[in-house]
């Protein structure tokens, strides 16, 4: 019980990424520790869900792997490896193929790879999710985005609006734009809205290269469910104490520098059950935005002040 409920945290704080297994594009979510994981799966009509500890995994492997022999854990992070980069969106050395099989109410994606140099074969058998799951990871979640991407929104037109002001007190008293080319006309929020329902929004339906998430919205998607986790935290007495599920790299392998294959081949025959990390998965900090409503307000001030600044120099900005 401890292990599912550990597994179920960690899925919840993973955001969700777009891949393509074989010719089918799904958005996916995983967490994956030492002896167990979980894996959730959607193609837009419907969810699955599977988590697998470490007996179905030994009877999986043996019955898929007659004559490749090793410990649990070294096919547990074996997985890892191969999923989690797929969600990052990298490229491995070698390749594995996957392949998608819909049987009844189950999606079997089929894998072909190598371990230890030997063929390794293994089908995550993905049930469907039941709806209290599919709440939890993505109607819940996505209307708080909705919510926030609007206030955010709200605020981005506040600030356009006290812009246009700004300038024009700039030219009533007297200032030019030395560069024509930078001239903007005076933002209007409804021909601005009409024109993005009619031009922008079926343009942005699909995101670039067909993907749903892009790195700004991953951060969004888990900054909001945090946000919920910590809210619970705090309704059962925990404080601002961390959990197991927040995320901690685990340590990189000192000749390689991966923080997957710690030690290589010695590891390969080590038992690593002791091990019990939950996979991050590292969102570039170069595309982080501030999303929430709080954030967004506490930097109007600032806003303000470099507002003041500038109209003691409206002749040194367009002249």
């Amino acid at each position: 019980m401890q292990a599912s409920s550990n597994i179920a945290d960690g899925l919840l704080v993973q955001p969700w990424s777009s891949v393509t297994l074989g010719d089918v594009s799904f958005i996916a979510k995983a967490c994956f520790q030492d002896t167990c994981y979980g894996l959730l799966i959607s193609d837009m009509d419907l969810v699955w869900y599977e988590e697998v500890d470490s007996d179905i995994l030994k009877q999986r492997s043996q019955k898929l792997n007659k004559r490749l022999k090793a410990a649990v854990p070294a096919f547990f992070r074996h997985l890892r490896e191969l999923i989690c980069p797929l969600l990052r969106g990298e490229r491995t050395g070698a390749t594995p193929s996957f392949t998608c099989e819909r049987q009844l109410n189950q999606l079997v994606i089929h894998v072909k790879s190598e371990l230890f140099g030997v063929p390794f074969y293994w089908d995550f058998c993905c049930s469907e999710a039941r709806i209290s799951m599919v709440s939890l990871h993505l109607v819940g979640p996505f209307l708080k985005m909705t919510l926030a991407l609007q206030q955010q929104t709200q605020e981005f037109i506040t600030l356009l609006e006290r812009k246009d002001a700004e300038i024009q007190d700039y030219k009533e008293n007297g200032a030019v734009l030395s560069r024509e080319r930078l001239a903007t006309g005076v933002f209007n929020k409804h021909a601005f809205m009409e024109e993005f329902l009619a031009k922008m929004l079926p343009e942005s339906s699909v995101g670039k290269e067909g993907k749903v998430f892009t790195s700004e919205l991953q951060e969004l998607y888990t900054a909001v469910v945090k946000q919920e986790v910590d809210h619970k935290r705090k309704l059962h007495g925990l404080g601002d104490e961390k959990d197991d599920f927040d995320n901690q790299p685990p340590p990189a392998d000192e000749k390689t520098g991966d923080p997957f294959l710690l030690d290589n081949e010695a590891n390969q025959e080590r038992d690593v059950s002791s091990q019990m990390t939950v996979e991050p998965f590292d969102i570039p900090q170069s595309t982080a935005v501030a999303f929430t409503a709080s954030a967004i307000k506490s930097s109007v001030p600032s806003e303000r002040a470099n507002l003041k600044q500038k109209k003691k120099k409206a002749k040194g900005i367009f002249g």
